[in-house]
Formats: C-alpha cells, sequence, structure tokens
C-alpha cells in the first residue's frame, strides 16, 4: 500500500507543533482523530504545571509549500469559505500554526474577524514571522487573550447559539434512516449552547468568573465527545 508524501509531510508537521507545545511550553497537546475537518489539535494552557481550562484548537500545516507567498512581516495563508465559517462557530479560539520543516520552526496567528481578509475569491490571513512558536518567544510576549475582548466575544457567541438552540428545537422528524444522526446533532447544539451559557446575562449574573471558567471547560469536553459520535453516526449513512 502506497503512503502519500502528502499525509507523511502532515504527520512530520503535527508531532513537530506537539514536541513545541509540550517539551517547550509545557503545556497539553490532544492531537484530534478526524483532521478533515478543520482542527488538527487541541491544546491546554498550562502555567507554572496548574490548568486554567484555556483551551485553543489547532490547524497545523507543514512543508516548504505553505511558504510560497510572504511579506516582509508575515506568510499569507489562504482559505476557503467553508474552512472560514467551520473556524468562526467552533467554541474556542481557532489558531492557523505553519510549520516551516527545514528549520524546525512553526509561527501561528488566531483566525478571528480582525485577522482575516476577504479576497473575493476566498479568505486570507497573515501569520505573522514575529510570532515563533517557541518558549523565548513566549517570554517577551505573553500572547494572553484580553479579558474584555473575550468577554464581548463570548457574550456574542451566545446570542448566535441560542438563537440556533430555538431553531433546532422546532426541527420536525427525521427520515428512519438519519434518525439516530438527528438525535445527535440536536444533542450537539444543546452542548454548544451550554459552552457560551455562562455568558448570558443570567449567566453573568450568576456565576463568577472561576464558576464560568468550570462551566465552559466542561462544556467544551462534552462538545468535543459529542463531534466524534456525531460523525460516527455520519459515517454510517455514506
Amino acid at each position: 500500500m502506497k503512503v502519500s508524501p502528502k499525509d507523511q509531510q502532515g504527520d512530520v508537521g503535527l508531532y513537530a507543533v506537539a514536541t513545541k507545545f509540550t517539551a517547550e511550553l509545557k503545556w497539553i497537546f490532544r492531537p484530534q482523530p478526524q483532521r478533515d475537518l478543520g482542527i488538527d489539535a487541541i491544546v491546554e494552557v498550562v502555567e507554572s504545571g496548574v490548568s486554567n481550562g484555556e483551551l485553543l484548537a489547532l490547524q497545523i500545516k507543514s512543508g516548504g509549500s505553505w511558504f510560497r507567498e510572504e511579506t516582509t512581516a508575515g506568510i499569507v495563508f489562504r482559505f476557503d469559505k467553508e474552512h472560514y465559517a467551520y473556524w468562526k462557530q467552533f467554541p474556542i479560539p481557532v489558531l492557523i500554526v505553519l510549520h516551516r520543516p527545514v528549520e524546525n520552526v512553526a509561527y501561528w496567528q488566531v483566525v478571528n474577524e480582525n485577522t482575516v481578509a476577504n479576497t473575493g475569491k476566498g479568505w486570507k490571513v497573515e501569520v505573522p514571522k514575529a510570532n515563533v512558536l517557541s518558549i523565548q518567544n513566549r517570554a517577551n510576549n505573553d500572547g494572553e487573550i484580553d479579558a474584555a475582548n473575550y468577554l464581548r466575544s463570548m457574550k456574542k457567541l451566545q446570542s448566535t447559539s441560542s438563537g440556533l438552540y430555538l431553531k433546532g428545537a422546532e426541527i420536525g422528524d427525521a427520515p428512519l434512516e438519519c434518525n439516530e444522526f438527528s438525535k445527535k446533532f440536536q444533542s450537539l447544539i444543546a452542548i454548544a449552547d451550554n459552552i457560551v451559557l455562562p455568558f448570558s446575562e443570567r449567566g453573568l449574573e450568576t456565576w463568577a468568573e472561576k464558576n464560568r471558567n468550570f462551566l465552559v471547560k466542561d462544556a467544551i469536553s462534552n462538545y468535543l465527545e459529542a463531534i466524534g459520535e456525531m460523525q460516527y453516526e455520519y459515517k454510517k449513512l455514506h
């Protein structure tokens, strides 16, 4: 059986980036079993040996072909509308990580409405060369998410998620052969709403920040498990 060089290079990049997160940053790195959806791994931030519940999703690309379009300040990464729509709706921040195997260096950038540009044919983001994934770079740039921006983003997501949850409740019965998939999909919507529920007006009044972080972390864990279950049912239909 032939082995695709592209898949091999992808594995090289995944393991190289995993080593940087685990050996250098001392963070927790969890590769995703299904990498074709646009998320290759989930990392959990660890500070001084303690996790604060902050999770980040990674899309990892490795190889010289991803560095063909560069500017003075960064590397241009292009993607289609399907990926952007998926990353925008993902319940935790998504980072693009570009790995250059020759020097074994990786660069990162957050994917959001402030960093992404519409090209007319698709989307692009410039990954700064200054954003090197290393312990030295972290010492010079904490890279922490601004608390006000985080709160504002989660409140916006909560409004969108609640609307989808209410619409999902109005969906009628699915065909018999799609029944299990429909149940998993409905469950996924409900769990996604639980992620941002602590940031509703009532949630902000009810829970302190520490409690909200715990609830969000627990809901995200359930969400990732639910995605796997839904993917299993989806494959049974094809």
